[in-house]
């Protein structure tokens, strides 16, 4: 009796649950979702994040910290946060790492993907052409990556060694290269679907 209890109310609970989810359409908009997120842009966007986000801690100290003082009246501790030293973007210790990458990661890549767009003349299902060829674009990263960090090519000295050495240590120059790759295989793949 008391089994049959805890069964009939743990079956209410679950129907319960399931009007919810049902209610609030958590999977159609999760599908939607992924239809949207399934493209090459955002798997590059997702690469070029995540190297950024690399970047961005390895060169901006976290020096500054700052106490909250205890509120007694409603039993708060006092809180200590470590924030960021954001003068450090007023330096040419920010701005050399952060443009190096960010000239070999993004603008010559996209640059040489708009020069040499080789799939502008097939359109995408939404009928939309991509104005960047992303073959071209995962390509062109990978080779400035490979000739940059590997070759030790500064552009006729306008990447300073020092900065490609921030970018390669913070960044990874392999994370550099697998994010390129991925990006190739997401374009070729999404060609493939295309035809």
């Amino acid at each position: 009796m008391v089994a049959d209890e805890i069964e009939t109310r743990a079956n209410a609970i679950i129907a319960s649950a399931r009007k919810a989810v049902e209610k609030a359409e958590i999977h159609e908009k999760a599908t939607g979702l992924r239809d949207r997120l399934s493209n090459v842009i955002s798997v590059n966007a997702t690469s070029l994040s995540l190297e950024a986000i690399l970047l961005l801690v390895s060169i901006i100290p976290v020096t500054y910290q700052i106490t909250l003082p205890a509120i007694t009246a409603v039993g708060a501790p006092a809180v200590t946060y470590i924030l960021p030293d954001l003068f450090v973007i007023l330096t040419a210790a920010f701005w050399a790492p952060f443009l190096t990458w960010l000239v070999t990661a993004l603008v010559l890549p996209i640059g040489n993907g708009l020069l040499f767009n080789l799939v502008s003349a097939s359109v995408a299902k939404d009928g939309a052409e991509h104005p960047v060829d992303p073959l071209t674009y995962a390509v062109t990263r990978a080779l400035l990556t490979y000739l940059v960090h590997y070759k030790g090519f500064s552009f006729w000295g306008l990447l300073g060694e020092k900065a490609v050495a921030i970018v390669g240590t913070s960044v990874g120059r392999e994370l550099q290269l697998v994010g390129a790759g991925i990006g190739g295989i997401a374009a070729i793949w999404e060609g493939i679907l295309r035809r």
